[in-house]
């Protein structure tokens, strides 16, 4: 039995809303230090278990690419500037970034689909690559593929904490 404040929150028209802007969030270079969007896919595959409509997992895709597709439009335009800045007393950073264009630049479009699945370097490949100069489409297709795969784990862990599927794995 769903608690009754529970069952408001689920059926709330901002709760959409909540769930597309975590997603946007946890993806989108400058918010997603912030944002932990885990809580919003958990909550997510929640919301799958008890309302059975496949629209809150579909916005939250949505979230996460629109966020990375604005990643990359602003590594596109402002890359060069943005790491120089950074960068400049922060040797670890420059490292980091230096490592991650490394893996962009030999292997391409996979480097974005395990960044997804892997979780904090997610972040700034979509930045990194457009800063690399990579296609548009190449990205947004290992993107699409690298949120469904690298979400869905715990969008599933939502829908199994809802269904009550817990214990010894």
């Amino acid at each position: 039995m769903m608690p009754p404040w529970l069952s408001y929150a689920l059926n709330s028209h901002y709760f959409s809303l909540i769930i597309f802007l975590g997603a946007f969030g946890d993806a989108f270079l400058f918010s997603a230090p912030f944002v932990f969007g885990e809580i919003f896919f958990i909550a997510a595959g929640y919301a799958l278990a008890h309302l059975s409509g496949y629209k809150i997992v579909l916005l939250v895709y949505t979230g996460a690419v629109f966020g990375d597709i604005c990643s990359f439009f602003i590594g596109r335009r402002y890359a060069e500037r943005i790491l120089k800045r950074l960068t400049r007393k922060r040797p670890r950073l420059r490292l980091n970034s230096t490592r991650a264009a490394k893996l962009i630049k030999n292997k391409g479009a996979m480097t974005l689909i395990i960044a997804r699945i892997s979780g904090p370097l997610s972040k700034i490949m979509p930045f990194m690559a457009a800063s690399l100069g990579m296609n548009f489409i190449p990205f947004l297709l290992a993107d699409f593929l690298g949120v469904v795969l690298g979400s869905a784990q715990f969008i599933l862990a939502g829908w199994a904490l809802a269904k009550g599927l817990h214990g010894g794995f």
